[in-house]
């Protein structure tokens, strides 16, 4: 029996999605464009196969930006809510952020493919306090590119 999706989308309602598949894992990402982009000290973001996530509504009003070379945020253009960011190097995959499921969703990643990257980007007065696994930089060990 094939799980039912889970669905998520912005703030204003503009766009929708659904996720047919679990998460592969989860990053939450310290990196200074993260911090910026979102407004927050991280952000979460569930790697997902691009053809497991469907937009059901308001594709049009999805907008990219181009945050560094290859990689492209993808927001609401009415009320900026942040929902995806693809990299040109795995086109086959697609982060969602995870913030933005229905009602708090579980994104349905393994337990053990979650951790905290660019940790050393992460703010100055920043106190990451679970024991979740930390690494400098992107870790092949959740996931990406895979």
């Amino acid at each position: 029996m094939k799980p039912d999706p889970i669905s998520g989308g912005c703030l204003c309602g503009a766009i929708r999605y659904e996720l047919h598949t679990p998460a592969k894992s989860i990053e939450h990402c310290h990196c200074s464009q993260c911090r910026r982009a979102h407004g927050a000290l991280y952000a979460s973001g569930g790697l997902y196969d691009s053809a497991a996530v469907k937009i059901t509504q308001g594709e049009k009003r999805l907008t990219a930006y181009e945050s560094t070379a290859g990689n492209w945020r993808q927001f609401c253009s009415t009320c900026g809510c942040h929902l995806f960011m693809t990299v040109d190097a795995f086109p086959n995959e697609i982060y969602v952020w995870v913030a933005s499921l229905d009602d708090g969703m579980h994104p349905g990643h393994p337990a053990d493919k979650e951790g905290h990257i660019f940790v050393g980007s992460k703010a100055q007065w920043e106190i990451i306090s679970n024991d979740l696994p930390h690494f400098d930089a992107e870790s092949d060990s959740l996931g990406i590119g895979n």
